[in-house]
């Protein structure tokens, strides 16, 4: 097909559509179900409870609450940090 033939052609192109064709269309649309995003509000309730409970529990057994104790690494243990440094 040529390019005059394909100009012609797609100019004498007609749609019929039916008179309900939008209504019909619009409803479709509208049953889709909706997507609800889920609530995180309670994810993030929890996460904060659980660290401030880790903290608690940290605080309890060491007395304070120091990098050194959130890492686990106690005063004794400095042949660790000298290993650490050595590296």
């Amino acid at each position: 097909m040529h390019k005059d033939q394909l100009e012609s052609h797609l100019a004498n192109q007609t749609y019929d559509f039916e008179p309900a064709f939008s209504s019909m269309t619009m409803h479709q649309i509208s049953a889709i179900p909706k997507i609800k995003l889920p609530d995180y509000k309670w994810l993030i309730t929890g996460i904060a409870a659980s660290l401030i409970f880790c903290l608690a529990v940290i605080y309890v057994q060491d007395g304070d609450v120091s990098y050194e104790h959130l890492l686990g690494i106690s005063e004794d243990s400095q042949e660790i940090i000298e290993y650490i440094n050595y590296l």
